[in-house]
């Protein structure tokens, strides 16, 4: 099964299956479309070398910090990776950043089946 992002209400079991269970989550082509021009004016962004926070700088007391070209992509790796955090609980191979990112990617909150 593959979970695909078509801008319809995800169900809970849409995002379980990709966060536990690991299937494949794609984004269709609707809300490819509407992703579009944000990527458009990121991707700008960093090949005109524009400093924009977040993007070409580091975070918080590293925003001074510029980022080059070619390490943005870790950079928001690494954001991401700051901010994990639990208690431990999540058991069974589930994944809570992947099920963030799923239900991030909706325009709509999940919904019960």
């Amino acid at each position: 099964m593959s979970v695909v992002l078509t801008g319809d209400p995800l169900t809970i079991g849409d995002v379980v299956a990709g966060a536990r269970h690991g299937e494949t989550v794609e984004v269709g082509g609707k809300v490819a479309a509407r992703m579009a021009p944000a990527r458009a004016l990121v991707d700008d962004v960093i090949s005109r070398g524009d400093i924009v926070y977040g993007i070409t700088t580091g975070f918080g007391a590293l925003a001074q910090v510029h980022i080059e070209p070619e390490r943005v992509v870790e950079l928001q790796h690494a954001i991401v990776r700051s901010h994990a955090a639990g208690d431990g609980r999540c058991g069974g191979g589930a994944d809570p950043f992947v099920g963030c990112r799923i239900v991030a990617s909706s325009t709509r909150p999940p919904r019960a089946r």
